[in-house]
């Protein structure tokens, strides 16, 4: 069991990720990104969805800007480039899974 106000904290001007599932290519990922921080904008060949579990990000799909808050989700498909930037503190779940060839 993972508590997210415990075990994943903001570091200042940092972006913190922990793993916390992985088999056969898909996974689930856990990240803290501090305000005005940037996962950068990136493509991959697999859905991936994203779920705030606290604070608000922003999700930048194929260049449109969508600001999610607490118990926001979304389905990212593969090949879309996107990129995460940090806003007011966001934690959320990244889950990716691997698409069958």
């Amino acid at each position: 069991m993972i508590d997210i106000n415990k075990d994943l904290l903001h570091n200042q001007n940092s972006i913190i990720h922990q793993k916390v599932f992985s088999q056969k290519g898909s996974s689930v990922i856990l990240y803290a990104i501090d305000d005005n921080e940037t996962i950068a904008e990136h493509q991959t060949r697999n859905n991936e969805f994203i779920y705030v579990l606290d604070g608000q990000i922003e999700l930048i799909v194929n260049n449109k800007s969508t600001i999610m808050s607490k118990g926001s989700f979304y389905l990212i498909g593969a090949n879309n480039l996107h990129t995460v930037n940090g806003y007011n503190k966001g934690k959320f779940a990244l889950i990716i899974l691997k698409n069958r060839i």
